[in-house]
């Protein structure tokens, strides 16, 4: 009786849906010089995450040690070029590979040479 008793309510049961499951999120902290940027939303674990970085006229961001440095609680991202920051859109995006800990980002824009 027991056994038709589970059987029947797990024939019955709530079926699963993903909005059950708790996106964890991470806070991100942004700080720079000579460029604004939107104000951060929240990074959730394993997503793309995206945010508007924009230099200041006369000045520019590429990604490099002390000017564009994006870092996680486990380690410095060390992916360069357009991979990052998209100098076009100002748009830098952070895999969501890495999004794993609260992030930090430095933006500290140089000015333009030449």
């Amino acid at each position: 009786m027991k056994r038709l008793l589970f059987a029947f309510a797990l024939l019955f049961s709530i079926p699963f849906s993903s909005s059950c499951i708790k996106e964890i999120t991470y806070p991100v902290e942004i700080t720079g010089s000579n460029c604004t940027w939107e104000k951060p939303k929240q990074a959730i674990r394993g997503r793309t995450y995206t945010i508007k970085i924009t230099p200041n006229e006369g000045y520019e961001l590429y990604v490099q040690e002390g000017v564009l440095e994006v870092e996680n609680e486990i380690h410095i991202l060390t992916i360069y070029g357009d991979d990052l920051y998209n100098i076009e859109t100002s748009e830098l995006t952070i895999p969501g590979e890495h999004v794993i800990s609260k992030l930090t980002i430095k933006a500290n824009a140089q000015e333009k040479v030449g």
